[in-house]
């Protein structure tokens, strides 16, 4: 890009050119380059673009659903751009007219179609780029607007931030909170060598934190044991943090403190790389940067938010609720909610739902658009690229269902509800995990070794070197296999690790929380 960028000024300067880049396919559509895509259009009066795609990464493939190849040995997709600056045209009133043409297919196709064809001769689409994003590829136009007109996460609930990063979660986090203590004691403790801790945890100096500095911070703080609070590492993965600038670079208390005291938050990413959006995840406590996807980092949106700690009375927005505390959720919003509904607003809690609606039912509504697997399947572009919007019904009956139906995914997903059960359990055991491998169908003489014959055309996930879940559908194991990565002690097995329904559409109509591994 900077390669473009230095380009483009260059032509600038000279008032007119053309310019030609085979480059990354990324900055086509991705939300991180729209100002870029808006500078291009203010700079050239002809852009066209050809996607030659291939990106591997993407697990791309043709339209007819054949192979797609990259034209060069890489994973990441490319494209060609060719840009044209006439001479001329006044600065202030350039707007490019950009066209755009995909070319799928294997790699020989791609040659051939390259060696025979040129600009005048390829089916250029025209595109018309719009704010805020100015994407370089076709879209859905009437999609879009519709996708639009529901209101964005960040306008509902405007205090968020992105989850906790530690940068050292090997020693900040914990199982055990009494393990997680005795760690602190021993930076307290001055009998203790600074090289003795770096070899026994494994602590290295960076340029935002120093093995000294934390020592010495660490036995000033009289109070240091009371920052020790439960987190979940990812979702059903209850674990112990050391919330404290002293240990963890990013604790993020200015949000997560609102987490440390009866609360919900709506864990959501921005933009994501995987294949399909699947990132809305729930929580009662402190989460980390990557909480609902192992490469994407989300925000934390609580819906509480409390007083800050010593402030005086009347000088700060105490209520009488619970805590003191308030929802987060801009009075825009809680205005048109309840008019769009024709029902009064609670500020805490939950309404009737008839005549009253509160927080927690605007929450559980939320939970369960985001679950719905229409909405994810309709809206699937646009929800890799920004915060998700919500559209917001004016059917009372519509809502009390999926408030319904959020109630009990998030009763699900805080293991405080059951899940009709789809799995079995014929071995006896203290339902310990010290080994979780998955054998597919037509892996039977591994099953037949382990745990005989009738298991030969099942599904099945080893644990302590007995198959002992049988009926485990392969698409719901990749929660299995991100709980077995990682150095991790055994511990009791989730009743429910796997059932968590994503279906809430109407009838009718988890690696380290940074992301640094060691």
């Amino acid at each position: 890009m900077k390669f473009l960028r230095f380009a483009q000024w260059r032509i600038e300067r000279t008032g007119h050119g053309v310019l030609a880049f085979i480059t990354n396919h990324g900055y086509l559509d991705n939300p991180t380059f729209r100002g870029m895509r808006q500078s291009l259009m203010r700079s050239f009066d002809e852009i066209y673009v050809l996607d030659l795609h291939g990106n591997s990464k993407k697990k791309e493939r043709a339209p007819e659903g054949g192979k797609d190849e990259n034209v060069f040995d890489i994973q990441q997709g490319v494209a060609i751009g060719l840009f044209v600056r006439k001479p001329g045209t006044p600065g202030a009133s350039r707007q490019a007219t950009v066209r755009h043409a995909h070319l799928w297919g294997v790699r020989d196709t791609k040659y051939r179609y390259l060696a025979e064809q040129d600009v005048s001769r390829t089916e250029w689409a025209t595109l018309d780029p719009q704010s805020p994003f100015y994407f370089f590829k076709p879209r859905d136009v009437n999609l879009d607007n519709e996708f639009s007109q529901g209101w964005r996460l960040t306008d509902m609930m405007p205090v968020n931030v992105l989850g906790f990063q530690t940068h050292r979660d090997h020693f900040a986090i914990d199982f055990d909170a009494s393990v997680l203590r005795e760690r602190i004691e021993e930076l307290r403790d001055s009998h203790v060598a600074n090289e003795d801790l770096r070899r026994k945890h494994e602590l290295v100096d960076s340029g935002e934190w120093h093995l000294q500095n934390a020592r010495e911070s660490v036995r000033s703080d009289t109070n240091w044991s009371a920052h020790i609070h439960k987190c979940l590492y990812r979702l059903l993965d209850i674990r112990h943090g050391y919330f404290s600038e002293t240990i963890m670079d990013r604790p993020r208390l200015e949000v997560m403190r609102h987490m440390l005291l009866p609360n919900l938050s709506l864990n959501v990413t921005r933009q994501t790389k995987a294949d399909e959006w699947r990132n809305a995840v729930v929580a009662n406590a402190p989460t980390p940067a990557l909480y609902t996807e192992i490469k994407d980092g989300s925000n934390a949106f609580p819906l509480y938010l409390y007083p800050t700690p010593g402030q005086l009375p009347g000088m700060d927005d105490r209520t009488s609720a619970p805590g003191g505390r308030r929802p987060n959720l801009a009075p825009a919003f809680v205005d048109y909610i309840a008019s769009r509904l024709g029902m009064t607003w609670v500020p805490d809690g939950k309404g009737d739902r008839t005549h009253t609606v509160g927080p927690e039912d605007v929450f559980s509504y939320i939970y369960a658009v985001l679950h719905s697997r229409e909405y994810r399947e309709r809206y699937a572009e646009m929800l890799k690229e920004d915060f998700p919007r919500v559209p917001l019904t004016s059917d009372t009956e519509l809502f009390r269902e999926l408030c319904a139906l959020g109630d009990r995914l998030v009763g699900l997903h805080f293991m405080e509800q059951q899940a009709d059960t789809i799995t079995r359990y014929p071995v006896r055991g203290d339902n310990t995990v010290s080994l979780v491998r998955y054998t597919a169908p037509g892996e039977g003489a591994e099953r037949r070794r382990r745990a005989g014959p009738c298991l030969d055309q099942q599904h099945a996930v080893f644990r302590g070197g007995t198959a002992r879940g049988l009926g485990v559908p392969h698409r719901r194991l990749s929660g299995l296999r991100k709980m077995a990565q990682g150095p991790q002690r055994p511990r009791p097995l989730l009743r429910r690790p796997d059932a968590l329904p994503a279906d809430c559409s109407r009838a009718r109509r988890n690696a380290p929380a940074d992301g640094r591994h060691r």
